[in-house]
């Protein structure tokens, strides 16, 4: 397996996690210090198209 789908099977891992754990919604994600407001833009703008990029290079990718 290359390196660059190992990299990218990584992220897409790790993108679902977060999509698990923030599934919740904001209620559920309380935490001191954090920007809250920054932290859901990540979550519902950057997240869902970092995901589609990161499918659309992996199927663009031999899986070998």
């Amino acid at each position: 397996m290359s390196r660059d789908r190992l990299c990218l099977l990584h992220m897409r891992d790790a993108i679902q996690q977060v999509i698990a754990y923030t599934k919740g919604g904001k209620a559920a994600f309380l935490h001191f210090g954090v920007d809250h407001r920054l932290v859901w833009d990540v979550v519902e703008q950057r997240i869902p198209e970092l995901q589609k990029a990161v499918e659309a290079l992996l199927s663009a990718l031999p899986e070998t």
